[in-house]
Order: structure tokens, then C-alpha cells, then sequence
């Protein structure tokens, strides 16, 4: 309900082709509409459930024939024609799918509606100190720079919650609200370069444990936006960049 979007409970009877899926989703009538399409990205991955602990990654009362595998979206990977990003519902990756053979076959859920979220030039703004950025969107407060040097999960987390910059009350972000900066029409890195300056290529630590396994965090990684989990001990580091909720 919160995004407007309507989907289809089930999904295609077998895994098709990305030609395949759109001939699917286009050619579908289902609960007395026509106008289904494959979804885009960050409309499918709207549906992954983080909080699940084994797949599929989903609200399962809700889509109960959700298959713990990858699932096609409509969007395409930054500076390719034909590479397109999939949702992975057995965990909660999210990856580009770099064709090999056209042949290659994946799950796909359609849906309809209208929920893209439009980026505009006055979606973010910054503080009279420039240490700031305002996301309108979203109503979140972002540190502009990023603490630069590699630090593990927990320290990630403690830095962020000790942290004074204009005010406290700053966390590490969850997987999603990371996501939400991530600009995919962009590449190396995938956000506004003129907003977040300086932001690294690597991955960058999320507060979003797996799952799973309480010894992974989830990651966004920004030279081309993909989500995927890692080991989230001592000896493991990466960069991290800070949230505050308004």
C-alpha cells in the first residue's frame, strides 16, 4: 500500500527469458487488468523482507509461491544496452545479470502502477555548513562526507551512534534506507557525485544484519549499486557512511 503498486500474487508458471518475461507481463490479464509490466528494480526490491531468516525473502501469507531464486526486473545496469539487475529472493542479493546467451532463464513477478519515484535537481539539499545533506524524499538527514579508512560492523555502528555533527542522534543505516541514495543510472560511483562527494567505489557497511547468520551485515556496494551480504566480524572492514533520522 505504500509504494501504489499492484502485483501479481503468483508469477510466471517457469523461469523465462528476459524477452520472454516482458512478452509475459505485457500479454497478461490477471484480477481484470492488462497493463502488467516487469517490474523495475527498486519496485521489486521493495518486496525483499530482511527480516526473514530463510527464503524466500518475502511477506510469504502474502506471495505464498515465491520461488527462493533470482527474479527479473526491468532495469537496466548503468552503461550497458542489454544487462539487466536481479532481485534475488533466496536471500536478498541484489545483482546484475551480465548475459552470457540470451538464453538464460529467471523467475518474474509483474506487477502494475505507477511507484518510480521521480530524482530531481531539488530532491536533496544541504545544510549552511555543507555537512549535511536533506534527502526531501525521504525526510532523512545524511552525513555528506564518509569517514574515510576501512572499519569493521561494530565499530561502524558505534561511530555513527557517538557521533556529533550538528546535533546527535545519528545511526548506521539499515540496508534499505542506504539503498534509497543509490542512483542506478549512475556508475562508480552510483549516487549523485555532486551531492556525495568523494564517495567511495567499494562496499560500504549497512546495519541490516543477515538474517541467516548474525555474523553477516549486509553491504551496498556503490561502484555499481549491488546488495550483498559479508562476514561482519572484527576481522573484516569496510567503508561506511551515516544516516540521521529527521
Amino acid at each position: 500500500s505504500q509504494t501504489k503498486l499492484m502485483w501479481q500474487r503468483g508469477q510466471s508458471p517457469k523461469p523465462l527469458t528476459a524477452k520472454d518475461a516482458k512478452i509475459y507481463c505485457d500479454k497478461l490479464v490477471y484480477a481484470g487488468f492488462k497493463d502488467w509490466r516487469v517490474p523495475s528494480l527498486d519496485e521489486l526490491g521493495s518486496l525483499v523482507d530482511y527480516s526473514v531468516k530463510w527464503g524466500p525473502v518475502i511477506d510469504q501469507p502474502a506471495f505464498p509461491k515465491t520461488m527462493a531464486a533470482d527474479y527479473w526486473t526491468s532495469s537496466l545496469v548503468a552503461g550497458t544496452s542489454s544487462d539487466l539487475w536481479l532481485v534475488g529472493f533466496s536471500s536478498g542479493r541484489i545483482t546484475p545479470w551480465y548475459y552470457k546467451t540470451h538464453d538464460d532463464t529467471q523467475e518474474v513477478r509483474c506487477v502494475r502502477g505507477n511507484g518510480t519515484i521521480a530524482v530531481t535537481a531539488t530532491r536533496y539539499t544541504l545544510s549552511a555548513s555543507k555537512k549535511i545533506v536533506l534527502d526531501a524524499w525521504t525526510k532523512r538527514e545524511w552525513q555528506r562526507g564518509i569517514v574515510e579508512g576501512v572499519s569493521h560492523w561494530s565499530y561502524a555502528k558505534t561511530y555513527c551512534e557517538n557521533l556529533n555533527l550538528e546535533g546527535t542522534n545519528w545511526r548506521l543505516p539499515g540496508v534499505r534506507e542506504l539503498l534509497s541514495i543509490v542512483d542506478k543510472s549512475e556508475e562508480y560511483p552510483c549516487v549523485s557525485k555532486e551531492i556525495f562527494p568523494y564517495t567511495p567505489t567499494n562496499g560500504v557497511w549497512t546495519a541490516t544484519p543477515w538474517a541467516s547468520n548474525s555474523n553477516d551485515a549486509w553491504i551496498v556496494n556503490f561502484g555499481i549499486g549491488d546488495v550483498v551480504m559479508n562476514y561482519a566480524g572484527s576481522g573484516n572492514s569496510y567503508f561506511f557512511k551515516l544516516f540521521r533520522c529527521v
